[in-house]
């Protein structure tokens, strides 16, 4: 057996991967690469969104037209929470990959809704920036791509109703610890504005209403 056939012959020869497919490693590497450096650019408009035009030019969470699409916000840093621990930080299969699914199909109708009302809740705002929405469709479009990434790893027999959840098999260390950093911050940082907003809502004393003139003339009488 020449050096030349052997090389052929290791090069095809498949090797098992953490999702169970027999497909060359290298490729399987290479797109988790891309999903890591999609989430890694998602992270990054994300939280430019989130701290420039949220928080410091529009102050959402201090505008009451605006609550309702700042709840949906927070809504959406728990589903990102979990979407990153189920899809990069776990090698999920079965039940829990289900789960994920899911948890995609929730977030796509929270960003829907999301469109929907933003424009009303800006509207005294100047309504909202071009920019910003040029922001929103690429980070929407990094996320799912992340996504649609690492689901290409997977086999028909990953979706499963029953079985193991987990598989023995490592993701790549920098994907998962990327992944823990960025669900653990997502879920802390919604958990502390969910409990802000909260607060603020619970010490929000209603405004009395003034009194009519007749009912202060009446009373300036009997006194």
């Amino acid at each position: 057996m020449n050096e030349s056939f052997t090389g052929t012959l290791i090069r095809r020869v498949p090797c098992r991967l953490p999702s169970n497919n027999f497909i060359d490693r290298s490729f399987v590497m290479s797109l988790y690469q891309a999903a890591l450096a999609c989430l890694v650019a998602f992270c990054a408009l994300g939280a430019f969104d989130g701290l420039y035009f949220h928080l410091i030019k529009y102050r959402l969470h201090e505008h009451p037209p605006a609550r309702l699409e700042h709840f949906i916000h927070t809504l959406r840093g728990f589903v990102f929470a979990g979407l990153g621990l189920i899809f990069f930080g776990l090698n999920s299969v079965g039940p829990l990959l289900i789960v994920g699914c899911v948890l995609v199909l929730a977030d796509i109708v929270l960003e829907i809704i999301d469109i929907l009302v933003e424009k009303e809740a800006r509207r005294s705002l100047g309504g909202i920036d071009p920019k910003e929405s040029v922001i929103h469709v690429f980070a929407s479009s990094l996320k799912f791509s992340a996504i649609v990434l690492v689901l290409l790893t997977k086999n028909p027999a990953s979706f499963r109703l029953t079985g193991s959840i987990i598989e023995a098999e490592l993701l790549p260390q920098e994907l998962r610890l990327f992944a823990y950093t960025f669900s653990a911050t997502t879920f802390v940082v919604s958990l502390a504005s969910l409990v802000i907003s909260g607060a603020k809502s619970a010490n929000r004393q209603p405004q009395a209403r003034p009194l009519p003139i007749r009912t202060l003339h009446v009373e300036a009488r009997r006194g």
